[in-house]
C-alpha cells in the first residue's frame, strides 16, 4: 500500500508524495538536493515551497503544473492557513515519503 498525505484545500483533496522520480524532477528544477532545500526552507523562497509541493503532486496528480501549485497554496492561504503551515505540511511529506523517520526533521 503506498503511503501518502492528504492535502484538503476547499472540497477537494489531493494525495502527496515524494517518489525517486518526482524527486528527480524537483531537484532539477531546484538546482539543489531536497535535504539541502528541506534545511533552508525556512529561510528559503516561496518558489522553492511551490516547487516542493509541485513535485509532492505528481505521484498522484500527474499534470499538475508549478503554476497550478502556487494557486493551489493561494487557496489553502485564504482559508485562513500560513506558510509555516505549508512549510509543516512538506515535513510531513517528507516522513510519509521515507526521506526520513518521523521526528527527524
Amino acid at each position: 500500500m503506498k503511503k501518502f498525505y492528504t492535502l484538503t484545500v476547499g472540497e477537494k483533496s489531493y494525495q502527496l508524495r515524494l517518489t525517486i522520480k518526482s524527486i528527480r524532477a524537483t531537484e532539477e528544477k531546484l538546482g539543489s538536493s531536497m535535504f539541502s532545500a528541506l534545511g533552508n526552507l525556512k529561510d528559503d523562497s516561496v518558489g522553492t515551497i511551490t516547487t516542493i509541493l509541485w513535485g509532492a503532486l505528481q505521484a498522484f496528480n500527474p499534470g499538475f503544473t508549478e503554476d497550478d501549485a502556487a494557486t493551489l497554496i493561494d487557496e489553502y492561504i485564504d482559508e485562513d492557513n500560513s506558510i509555516d503551515n505549508m512549510l509543516q505540511i512538506i515535513t510531513d511529506v517528507f516522513e510519509v515519503s521515507g526521506l526520513f523517520k518521523k521526528g527527524q526533521a
